[in-house]
């Protein structure tokens, strides 16, 4: 009876060593297959992996000997079988996090290129460049550009890679398509640093590898497009909106500043503001009476505000509706108010943050950025939050669309968090506030 028993559990056990057995070496088929197909894709191809990551103080993980972004460089160069080239920073940034914002953002305004350690002199030679560093303030770091400067990657196949805490890919693709023109840039990768550090962040690399077309062009400006794109712009009279958009009225109001402390201050609660940059801005978000309040959200190409925010509502998914929709038949600002007024380009977000000072205020109990142009000129953009579904995700920062296409599934945002600020992209069915110009 002992020895039927044994005998049976024997052959269980014989049984479940085979199915595993077999299930490992279907796996390992399978991952051979999917390998196989990537270096097919590859052939003839010389490919390196050109990347910066950070280490020291970083944010989520604390002090680490190695920054978030080189785990990412690390699998795609084993995966693919790539050259690694490190670009390292003559300039320390091994300094707390806090501070190595300030710093980073001094870099911006005052148009530095930080000097890199050594030159790539083999760089002629590579195809495909797979180009990796952290987020600061939308794009790379900015000793990344001084690299760019001496490295001449047109007639490339350029693929950006990046960490980021909550801004995607940013601007990473279009400078690097601005830089380089005669490039493909195709879409690339972005992982929240923390994630990456983490032992399965390798197999999300590997898919993502996989799914890669390397034939892949810049997109075509006509592609997925449905006939009413950037080009088709509208001329419209002032709508009863936008003539009550246009009545000046200003108010000495109380400005309250972080550490407490209380200032008077003139601001245009509703009308035109100009700050002095050739650009004249509403005091008020579409859908605001005064400039405190939130008013309404948009998804990137929708003239309604709607209740629920999500990819399956969202008329326009992975549909190219313009490279820019500012002043077109899917610029909310435009069909409200009418005349000249409209959605601000990512330009003139760009030269708003770096031209203007800000600094963070509360007005009527509303938190958000007070600018503050040379002229006198001030503007108030309320934290307004991002809707996603129904919910309103991080009301305590602002979030603003530009009228910028930035893929098949983004659009640039101007992100204005208590402790920074800068240009970002989410995806375009989010619900996100609108500040027009003209």
């Amino acid at each position: 009876m002992k020895q039927t028993k044994i005998l049976r559990i024997v052959v269980i056990v014989l049984a479940i060593g085979a199915i595993a057995l077999t299930t490992y070496k279907k796996m390992n088929k399978q991952e051979a297959i999917n390998s196989s197909a990537m270096m097919e894709k590859m052939k003839d191809k010389r490919v390196l992996v050109l990347f910066f990551s950070r280490a020291g103080d970083n944010y989520k993980v604390g002090k680490v000997e190695k920054g978030n972004t080189a785990f990412l460089a690390e699998y795609i160069a084993e995966i693919t079988d790539a050259d690694v080239f490190e670009i390292t920073s003559k300039k320390n940034y091994d300094i707390p996090y806090t501070e190595m914002l300030k710093v980073v953002r001094e870099e911006w305004k005052n148009d530095e290129y930080p000097e890199f350690d050594k030159s790539l002199r083999a760089i002629n030679k590579y195809d495909i460049i797979f180009v990796g560093g952290p987020i600061w303030w939308g794009t790379y770091p900015r000793v990344m550009f001084s690299f760019f400067k001496e490295h001449d990657l047109n007639g490339k196949i350029i693929i950006p890679f990046v960490t980021h805490e909550g801004s995607g890919l940013g601007n990473t693709k279009v400078d690097l398509q601005r830089l380089f023109p005669k490039a493909t840039v195709i879409d690339g990768f972005s992982m929240p640093g923390q994630e990456a550090r983490k032992p399965e962040a390798r197999e999300t690399v590997k898919q993502w590898l996989a799914s890669l077309d390397f034939q892949d062009k810049a997109l075509s400006k006509n592609d997925n497009t449905d006939g009413l794109t950037g080009a088709t712009t509208l001329n419209n009279q002032l709508t009863e909106k936008g003539q009550e958009c246009e009545k000046q009225i200003k108010r000495v109001l109380d400005i309250k500043f972080p550490d407490g402390h209380i200032e008077k201050r003139e601001l245009v609660v509703k009308g035109v503001v100009d700050m002095g940059l050739g650009t004249l801005w509403s005091a008020t978000n579409l859908g605001a009476d005064f400039a405190w309040e939130i008013g309404h959200h948009y998804a990137w190409g929708e003239t309604e505000p709607k209740q629920s925010y999500v990819e399956n509502n969202y008329p326009y998914y992975r549909q190219v509706i313009g490279d820019d929709i500012s002043k077109t038949w899917y610029d909310a600002a435009q069909k409200e108010l009418g005349g000249d007024w409209r959605m601000p380009t990512r330009e003139e977000w760009d030269e708003l943050l770096f031209s203007v000072e800000h600094e963070w205020v509360s007005i009527q109990g509303n938190q958000g950025y007070l600018f503050t142009a040379k002229n006198g000129s001030r503007l108030f953009f309320p934290a307004n939050g991002y809707i996603y579904d129904q919910n309103v995700g991080t009301p305590d920062e602002g979030y603003y669309w530009a009228s910028t296409f930035s893929n098949i599934d983004n659009a640039y945002v101007t992100y204005l968090p208590s402790n920074s600020w800068g240009m970002s992209n989410y995806g375009r069915h989010i619900g996100i506030g609108i500040r027009p110009v003209k």
